[in-house]
């Protein structure tokens, strides 16, 4: 459910203007992730951790930047640090893929 909710939000967010930025458990600061598909020796920190779960929420980059209290260009900093991570390209990549590598709640 909250996939499709992320999948509609994201077209929504494409035709308002806030679409995201483009590019190649608990939270725990560092949390370092074993797996295949991720660059090797690359690990999402706690604010990457936390973003990906907001967008989880079905938040966009306006609101996570609001819930974080930092700006939506630095929003965007952390989306695109973990697209190249994660090795995706979109929302909806990353969220298929975290669900995959069990990375949120």
């Amino acid at each position: 459910m909250q996939l499709l909710l992320v999948l509609v939000r994201e077209t929504s967010a494409a035709s308002e203007g806030d679409a995201p930025w483009p590019g190649k458990g608990s939270l725990s600061e560092g949390k370092r992730i074993e797996h295949e598909n991720l660059d090797v020796n690359q690990e999402l920190s706690e604010r990457e951790l936390q973003i990906l779960q907001l967008i989880a929420d079905g938040q966009m980059n306006k609101e996570i930047a609001r819930s974080l209290t930092i700006s939506t260009e630095t929003v965007k900093w952390h989306i695109k640090n973990i697209y190249a991570k994660l090795k995706v390209n979109s929302r909806t990549q990353a969220m298929s893929r975290a669900l995959e590598m069990k990375l949120l709640d």
